[in-house]
Protein backbone atom coordinates (compact mmCIF):
# COMPACT_ATOMS: atom_id res chain seq x y z
CA UNK A 1 0.00 0.00 0.00
CA UNK A 2 1.69 3.41 -0.81
CA UNK A 3 2.29 5.92 1.85
CA UNK A 4 -0.17 8.22 0.50
CA UNK A 5 -2.91 5.56 1.26
CA UNK A 6 -2.11 4.84 4.28
CA UNK A 7 -1.50 7.81 5.89
CA UNK A 8 -5.04 8.72 5.01
CA UNK A 9 -6.23 5.31 6.30
CA UNK A 10 -4.42 6.30 9.84
CA UNK A 11 -5.77 9.81 9.27
CA UNK A 12 -9.70 8.39 9.01
CA UNK A 13 -9.47 6.04 12.25
CA UNK A 14 -7.77 8.97 14.35
CA UNK A 15 -10.89 10.72 13.45
CA UNK A 16 -13.03 7.93 14.34
CA UNK A 17 -11.28 6.55 17.37
CA UNK A 18 -11.48 10.67 18.51
CA UNK A 19 -15.23 10.79 17.82
CA UNK A 20 -15.78 7.15 20.06
CA UNK A 21 -13.64 8.55 22.96
CA UNK A 22 -15.83 12.37 23.14
CA UNK A 23 -18.88 10.39 23.45
CA UNK A 24 -18.13 7.54 24.98
CA UNK A 25 -19.35 9.34 28.81
CA UNK A 26 -22.41 9.92 27.38
CA UNK A 27 -23.11 6.66 25.93
CA UNK A 28 -21.86 5.20 29.46
CA UNK A 29 -24.72 7.29 31.16
CA UNK A 30 -27.18 6.87 28.78
CA UNK A 31 -26.61 3.20 29.20
CA UNK A 32 -26.89 2.54 32.96
CA UNK A 33 -30.92 1.87 33.47
CA UNK A 34 -31.54 5.12 34.94
CA UNK A 35 -34.24 7.26 33.47
CA UNK A 36 -33.32 10.16 31.24
CA UNK A 37 -34.02 13.30 30.04
CA UNK A 38 -33.64 15.62 27.32
CA UNK A 39 -32.06 19.10 26.32
CA UNK A 40 -34.45 20.85 24.00
CA UNK A 41 -32.82 23.71 21.87
CA UNK A 42 -34.32 27.01 22.56
CA UNK A 43 -34.25 30.27 20.05
CA UNK A 44 -35.72 31.94 22.34
CA UNK A 45 -34.01 31.39 25.40
CA UNK A 46 -30.84 31.93 23.52
CA UNK A 47 -31.79 35.20 22.81
CA UNK A 48 -33.03 36.62 26.11
CA UNK A 49 -30.78 34.19 28.23
CA UNK A 50 -30.54 36.63 30.85
CA UNK A 51 -34.28 37.46 31.13
CA UNK A 52 -35.99 34.56 30.01
CA UNK A 53 -33.18 32.24 31.45
CA UNK A 54 -33.04 33.65 35.30
CA UNK A 55 -35.82 32.65 37.75
CA UNK A 56 -36.30 33.32 41.08
CA UNK A 57 -37.02 29.26 42.54
CA UNK A 58 -33.75 28.20 40.23
CA UNK A 59 -30.52 27.32 41.64
CA UNK A 60 -27.47 28.67 39.51
CA UNK A 61 -24.31 26.60 38.72
CA UNK A 62 -21.56 27.14 36.42
CA UNK A 63 -19.06 24.47 34.93
CA UNK A 64 -15.84 25.46 33.94
CA UNK A 65 -13.36 28.21 34.94
CA UNK A 66 -15.67 30.90 36.72
CA UNK A 67 -13.57 33.57 34.37
CA UNK A 68 -14.04 31.08 31.37
CA UNK A 69 -17.36 28.97 32.24
CA UNK A 70 -18.19 26.63 29.16
CA UNK A 71 -21.81 26.25 30.76
CA UNK A 72 -24.33 27.83 33.15
CA UNK A 73 -27.24 26.05 34.09
CA UNK A 74 -30.58 27.04 36.38
CA UNK A 75 -31.86 24.10 38.18
CA UNK A 76 -35.59 24.64 39.73
CA UNK A 77 -35.48 24.26 43.15
CA UNK A 78 -38.30 21.48 43.53
CA UNK A 79 -35.86 18.83 42.33
CA UNK A 80 -32.54 17.58 44.24
CA UNK A 81 -29.61 18.27 41.97
CA UNK A 82 -26.24 16.44 42.38
CA UNK A 83 -23.62 19.16 41.22
CA UNK A 84 -20.52 16.72 41.34
CA UNK A 85 -18.86 19.32 39.00
CA UNK A 86 -20.84 21.89 38.30
CA UNK A 87 -19.83 25.19 40.45
CA UNK A 88 -23.12 26.96 42.51
CA UNK A 89 -23.13 31.10 42.38
CA UNK A 90 -25.22 33.65 43.83
CA UNK A 91 -28.72 33.38 42.00
CA UNK A 92 -29.42 36.71 41.21
CA UNK A 93 -29.32 38.38 37.92
CA UNK A 94 -26.53 40.55 38.05
CA UNK A 95 -23.89 37.52 38.88
CA UNK A 96 -25.94 35.29 36.39
CA UNK A 97 -25.32 38.28 33.60
CA UNK A 98 -21.39 37.74 34.43
CA UNK A 99 -21.27 34.87 33.86
CA UNK A 100 -22.97 35.12 30.65
CA UNK A 101 -20.32 37.72 29.36
CA UNK A 102 -17.64 35.38 30.03
CA UNK A 103 -19.46 32.30 27.95
CA UNK A 104 -18.85 35.15 24.72
CA UNK A 105 -14.64 34.50 25.19
CA UNK A 106 -15.39 31.26 22.62
CA UNK A 107 -15.52 31.23 19.06
CA UNK A 108 -18.83 29.60 19.48
CA UNK A 109 -21.92 31.81 20.34
CA UNK A 110 -23.62 29.72 23.78
CA UNK A 111 -26.81 28.40 22.93
CA UNK A 112 -29.62 28.04 25.30
CA UNK A 113 -31.31 25.04 25.97
CA UNK A 114 -34.27 23.89 28.31
CA UNK A 115 -33.49 20.80 30.28
CA UNK A 116 -36.48 18.30 29.96
CA UNK A 117 -37.18 15.00 32.45
CA UNK A 118 -38.23 11.75 30.97
CA UNK A 119 -41.89 12.69 31.05
CA UNK A 120 -41.35 16.61 29.76
CA UNK A 121 -41.54 18.07 32.31
CA UNK A 122 -39.07 21.42 32.71
CA UNK A 123 -36.35 20.46 35.30
CA UNK A 124 -33.58 23.76 34.29
CA UNK A 125 -32.29 25.68 31.66
CA UNK A 126 -29.07 25.52 30.26
CA UNK A 127 -26.52 28.17 28.39
CA UNK A 128 -23.65 26.74 26.65
CA UNK A 129 -21.06 26.66 24.37
CA UNK A 130 -21.36 22.86 23.58
CA UNK A 131 -24.54 21.04 24.20
CA UNK A 132 -23.12 17.79 24.61
CA UNK A 133 -24.61 16.88 28.01
CA UNK A 134 -26.74 14.43 29.45
CA UNK A 135 -29.93 14.69 31.99
CA UNK A 136 -30.12 11.58 33.95
CA UNK A 137 -32.49 10.69 37.29
CA UNK A 138 -31.25 8.92 39.30
CA UNK A 139 -32.96 5.72 41.07
CA UNK A 140 -33.28 7.88 44.79
CA UNK A 141 -34.69 10.83 42.04
CA UNK A 142 -31.82 13.38 42.33
CA UNK A 143 -31.22 14.86 39.23
CA UNK A 144 -27.60 14.99 37.50
CA UNK A 145 -26.73 17.27 34.30
CA UNK A 146 -23.00 15.54 32.95
CA UNK A 147 -20.88 16.70 30.28
CA UNK A 148 -19.25 14.62 27.78
CA UNK A 149 -15.61 14.24 28.66
CA UNK A 150 -16.60 14.02 33.03
CA UNK A 151 -17.79 10.88 33.93
CA UNK A 152 -20.29 10.43 36.87
CA UNK A 153 -18.83 9.74 39.74
CA UNK A 154 -21.18 7.36 41.49
CA UNK A 155 -20.88 4.67 38.37
CA UNK A 156 -17.25 3.75 39.17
Amino acid sequence: MPLKHRRQSLSNFLKIFGWLLAFTPLIMVLGCGDPTGTLEESAELTQNFSQNGYRNNYTYYYIGRENTPTAIIGIDNKFVFEPDFWQEFPSDSAALNRLIGRLSNYTREPRGYYLLGPEGQEIGVLLSVRGLYAVKIKKNGKVQILASGFMDPSSG
